[in-house]
């Protein structure tokens, strides 16, 4: 018979080990876990030279991408002067006629406002020998872009008076069918200007050869032709709003991304499909591994059509969105960000891999520890 005290002590071994064995598998269940998801993340491809974010480099010719003109002279906007272009924006916004009671108040965007930059430092003059606005510039996983820009003004403030000046040419349309925003008198750049739903504004200044480049871009993006009017009007301003600021309708920062819908009158979103565009401002969630049934299949939803916004939010498997801008991968961890610190070619996440990893090796240590004489 063996003796209580080496049945005690075999009896320890057998369970330590036990749980040492449980350890390692947890061990290595975290190791797949990790190496699994890393495969993922590696999916997001991008070039380290780019001067852009991976998410940009998805599409041809993205505005994101484009390097700085030889002739350029970039301008940094100071925060006084960001600060003054949102207000005047706003002021503008509530003195439209006929009153608006749906018209969102507006703010900064440092994304929106790099696009615009990057696109003025372009000095691109194109074929006609005038600045014209870039093809590429929506945002991928959040907004579609509208812009509006001028050349050889002196001050931003000059430059939005006068784009809000051709209410002149759009107050007789108002309430009717407009399917063009150009000719020979244009009213694109105020209706842009006072487009409701639009509420993130970013603006960039650059002089090429001499001549200033003010660029204004904004998202969501109005515009969007046929349209009747840029606003909803009523007896009274802010009739339809939860809060009302000036005039406006204020949901704070709050922008519903990748087509969502915001509702003024409870201030929050309604996502255009629950599958990708999640949470309270609709952003792109890429855990899916399928599109939606129509991509690649319906017209305007082909491979060939990423170029196209909607096209891109609605299908970001088909066209290269995901992973990149899922919520739970920073694009900035990407190799070839502009603040990336990667070695890899992919992007890195934080899974629950690193830590069934850690967890597993403390407690590994702390019973070989502790029990390395049992």
């Amino acid at each position: 018979m063996v003796p209580y005290c080496l049945r005690s002590k075999l009896h320890q071994r057998v369970t330590h080990s036990v749980i040492i064995l449980f350890l390692f598998a947890q061990l290595s269940s975290g190791q797949r876990e990790y190496s699994v998801r890393k495969r993922s993340a590696n999916d997001c491809r991008c070039d380290p030279t780019a001067p852009c974010e991976p998410k940009y480099q998805r599409l041809s010719g993205h505005t994101a991408c484009l390097t700085r003109a030889s002739t350029a002279v970039p301008a940094v906007l100071t925060q006084a002067e960001k600060d003054a272009i949102v207000n005047q924006h706003n002021r503008l916004r509530g003195l439209v006629d006929p009153v608006a009671t749906n018209m969102l108040k507006m703010f900064w965007d440092d994304e929106v406002a790099m696009l615009a930059q990057k696109w003025a430092e372009a000095c691109d003059l194109g074929t006609s020998g005038r600045l014209h606005h870039d093809s590429a510039r929506n945002i991928p996983g959040r907004f579609s872009v509208g812009q509006n820009i001028g050349t050889g003004y002196k001050t931003f403030s000059d430059a939005i008076d006068a784009w809000f000046g051709e209410n002149v040419h759009y107050r007789p349309l108002f309430g009717t069918s407009v399917r063009t925003v150009g000719g020979a008198k244009p009213i694109g750049h105020y209706t842009q200007l006072v487009w409701a739903t639009t509420n993130r504004v970013g603006c960039g200044l650059a002089h090429c050869s001499g001549l200033a480049f003010h660029v204004c871009n904004y998202a969501p993006m109005g515009n969007t032709v046929p349209f009747d009017s840029p606003y909803k009007t009523g007896p009274q301003k802010c009739s339809d709003c939860k809060t009302c600021t000036a005039g406006l309708c204020d949901c704070g920062k709050l922008a519903c991304e990748n087509y969502g819908k915001l509702d003024v009158s409870t201030c929050s979103c309604a996502c255009k499909y629950k599958e990708y565009h999640v949470g309270p401002t609709c952003q792109m969630n890429c855990s899916s591994d399928k599109d939606l049934y129509f991509c690649g299949t319906q017209s305007s939803f082909h491979k060939s059509d990423c170029d196209i916004p909607y096209t891109s939010s609605a299908c970001p498997k088909m066209c290269e969105v995901c992973p990149c801008v899922d919520i739970a991968l920073s694009s900035n961890s990407c190799k070839g960000s502009s603040h990336g610190k990667d070695s890899d070619s992919g992007c890195s996440s934080v899974t629950d891999g690193h830590v069934s990893l850690l967890m597993s090796a403390l407690i590994l240590g702390y019973f070989l520890f502790f029990f390395r004489d049992s």
